[in-house]
């Protein structure tokens, strides 16, 4: 079984772990900056949420807000840990929290591929983004959704 909390400092080793196995740069950031971003975005009540089993970091969903009350989303769960809902469980809690925080509209940048991410996004009411400009378009390498705030 999983959980669904927000980011807290003991988070921060597991987090740190997760991020190497599922972006493999080659530069990760160390461990303090790790803890020292997160004791940043608590401070700043920063929309990020984490999704543990058995105390292990197996996902993360931030939502960093931007310019014009919009936020930039970024999920991820590890592959051995996919298909069991945990994704949308993260989004859904990241997503209240940004409605709570007035973020009006979440973009997310999906990559073709992700069958996975997309199918949950079209679920979740993420429409392609209609913004002009180059930074918004659809391009071969990324899928440019976006969700509005609902008004109910």
């Amino acid at each position: 079984m999983y959980r669904i909390e927000p980011v807290g400092p003991h988070h921060a080793p597991g987090l740190r772990l997760a991020l190497d196995r599922v972006v493999r740069a080659p530069h990760q950031p160390r461990l303090a900056e790790v803890t020292a971003r997160i004791a940043e975005s608590i401070a700043r009540d920063e929309v990020r949420w984490v999704a543990t089993v058995a105390h292990e970091v197996v996902g993360w969903c931030d939502i960093v807000v931007g310019a014009e009350a919009s936020g930039q989303l970024e999920i991820a769960v590890l592959s051995d840990y996919r298909g069991r809902g945990i994704g949308r469980a993260l989004l859904e809690k990241a997503l209240a929290r940004a409605w709570q925080h007035g973020i009006a509209e979440v973009v997310w940048s999906v990559a073709p591929t992700d069958q996975a991410g997309l199918a949950l996004a079209q679920q979740l009411g993420f429409r392609a983004h209609e913004a002009a400009g180059p930074a918004y378009r659809d391009s071969q390498s990324v899928r440019v959704l976006s969700l509005l705030r609902p008004t109910h």
